[in-house]
């Protein structure tokens, strides 16, 4: 597994951020049990100046190593736009993953190896204590705060869709023949259609988790809420990692754990979770 953990101004065993634009985060990924290539990427980049912390994740797709171009294009390029931008915080990370998708997609189309790649992404930007996120494809942002766990992205899939219809039931859904194939892309079109959430204020104590299926497919929310609940960043990141392995490991696995103005531990129990939108946790 490679992972890295960046404690901005911070050594462990430490005091976290005091302040609630700075953040504790660390970042995990690796290739899983079962393929010999790791097409995820992921990424924090730290504050500096007025542009505030960004973290994201992009899971590849595409064979002979086209996803992991993808994945990588994507992580590189938003993280370069975001942090050089002047713009406000939203309009500031549209901007970026749209320049990600018009990269990936020119490169498909004039490079007959990486034809037909694509990726993923889930990204935060944490700006004036407030986040801003924006996604596209099925790779996740969850939220710690209080004691309970909430998914703050929709998947954009094909299951997402029949279970949004009454097609299916969420017990058909988790056997489903399509239920990792998804509807967006960056990189399948020349424009992409970018679910971008209202800002909310953040909290002292709020903990986030950004990862790819690779993790959620292997390990439920009540479980995610223990271990980023318990640990911190960099040891949450490596148990989440290795319980997917422990489970089969069938994708590549990636994770970001990140800490708002947290001083530790918060003892969360290990049942309550929800799934709510935005404006619930803006109140």
């Amino acid at each position: 597994m490679q992972w890295f953990a960046n404690w901005r101004k911070q050594k462990p065993g430490l005091a976290a951020p005091d302040k609630l634009d700075q953040v504790l985060a660390a970042v995990g990924t690796d290739p899983g049990c079962c393929r010999e290539e790791n097409q995820d990427s992921a990424a924090f980049f730290d504050s500096h100046g007025n542009r505030g912390s960004l973290v994201l994740v992009a899971d590849g797709m595409g064979g002979h190593r086209a996803g992991r171009v993808a994945s990588q294009i994507a992580v590189e390029v938003i993280g370069r736009r975001y942090s050089a931008s002047r713009r406000p915080a939203p309009e500031a990370l549209r901007e970026a993953i749209e320049a990600a998708n018009r990269e990936i997609f020119q490169r498909s189309q004039t490079d007959s190896a990486t034809e037909g790649m694509g990726c993923t992404v889930v990204a935060m930007a944490i700006e004036e204590s407030a986040a801003h996120v924006a996604h596209v494809g099925d790779s996740r942002l969850y939220l710690v705060r209080a004691g309970a766990i909430f998914q703050m992205t929709e998947d954009h899939s094909v299951i997402t869709e029949l279970l949004r219809s009454g097609s299916i039931s969420r017990e058909d859904a988790r056997r489903h023949s399509q239920r990792n194939v998804i509807s967006r892309a960056l990189g399948s079109k020349a424009a992409v259609e970018i679910d971008l959430a209202a800002a909310f204020p953040l909290r002292r104590g709020d903990r986030f988790l950004l990862c790819t299926d690779g993790l959620t497919d292997l390990v439920d929310r009540s479980e995610l809420l223990q271990v980023i609940g318990k640990f911190q960043p960099a040891e949450a990141v490596e148990r989440l990692i290795e319980l997917a392995k422990i489970r089969g490991g069938h994708d590549n696995i990636t994770a970001i754990v990140a800490w708002v103005g947290d001083q530790g531990p918060s003892g969360v129990p290990p049942t309550r979770e929800a799934s709510i939108s935005m404006e619930g946790v803006s109140r």
